[in-house]
């Protein structure tokens, strides 16, 4: 009987192909770990950028003394964000799913806190502006002061007291820094208030004096405006400016919170495709059918080996 002729199979052609076929897995691995990596640094740029909103809002006396929690919601979350960022490049290269999906969690979560805190603080801080101007308007209308406004007043009228006290032992002296009391004396109580920065800086920065009411100034600035003829001359109450620089500090916080969240979502996505999308991977001792590498290779890499194999069987 005549054999038929069995069909030829150049093997470099498959052995190409399922080279071809591992090169293009590696390239598409290479790929979601530098994702994940730049998801990583992009995190980390995300904490910088709080941290660096953080230290601009501290610079506000006023704004860390009415919305502390807006300095420390910029702190903790660009801390986290740092932290996260150095764990999200780390686990680009691990490719442990656990990893993966504990840092997408994270980094979804830390967005979505980001985000309620820019959305309740932004609340809290036009609310609280909005009720300490009320509040001094009504002190100056002879109502008693409200609760909002009551311990900035109240501070300033015992700076002042104690400036009264001052200039009857030195009534030369222009402002509380002159006075010479020993430290516990009854005219160095104001040297402990955690008012007196920002009453301060107020007093030089917008020449005001007195909190919902006008006063006197307390601390002679800014330098050489005040002399012995006109210390006593009293200026405009600083709780309008103050709370205008409290609403547009607290905006910039806000919106820096806002965009950090939206940033975060990236990082997020990119941990989620590598960890429940993974490349394939090359398992030991498994034999590839020729059809399982004819449907796993490029079509230019085909039309190329199978010019190469009619030749070959020419």
């Amino acid at each position: 009987c005549a054999q038929v002729p069995q069909p030829r199979v150049h093997t470099t052609s498959f052995v190409a192909l399922k080279q071809t076929s591992f090169n293009s897995m590696g390239g598409r691995n290479n790929r979601q770990q530098y994702c994940v990596a730049a998801g990583g640094v992009l995190v980390m740029a995300v904490g910088f950028m709080l941290l660096a909103a953080w230290r601009l809002v501290l610079d506000s006396e006023v704004l860390r003394v009415f919305e502390a929690r807006l300095c420390l919601s910029l702190l903790v979350s660009g801390s986290l964000a740092v932290g996260l960022g150095v764990i999200g490049a780390g686990s680009a290269c691990c490719q442990s799913r656990l990893v993966l999906c504990g840092y997408s969690w994270a980094a979804l979560f830390l967005g979505i806190s980001c985000a309620t805190c820019s959305a309740l603080l932004s609340l809290q801080v036009a609310s609280r502006a909005t009720r300490v101007e009320m509040d001094c308007q009504e002190v100056q209308l002879g109502s008693p002061v409200g609760s909002a406004a009551r311990p900035a007043n109240e501070a300033y009228e015992g700076m002042y007291r104690d400036l009264a006290y001052c200039r009857k032992a030195s009534p030369l002296a222009l402002r509380l820094d002159a006075c010479l009391d020993s430290p516990g004396s009854p005219g160095d109580r104001w040297r402990s208030s955690p008012f007196e920065a920002m009453l301060r800086s107020a007093e030089e920065e917008y020449r005001c004096s007195g909190f919902c009411e006008d006063g006197q100034p307390l601390f002679a600035l800014p330098v050489g405006t005040i002399n012995q003829e006109n210390k006593l001359k009293k200026r405009p109450a600083c709780f309008s400016p103050l709370m205008e620089e409290v609403r547009e500090m607290g905006v910039f916080g806000c919106l820096a919170l806002l965009l950090a969240a939206l940033l975060l979502v990236l990082p997020s996505c990119c941990a989620c495709w590598l960890a429940c999308a993974p490349p394939p991977v090359r398992r030991p001792n498994y034999a590839h059918r020729p059809e399982e590498l004819l449907r796993s290779a490029p079509e230019d890499d085909l039309d190329e080996e199978n010019g190469e194999s009619e030749r070959l069987l020419q």
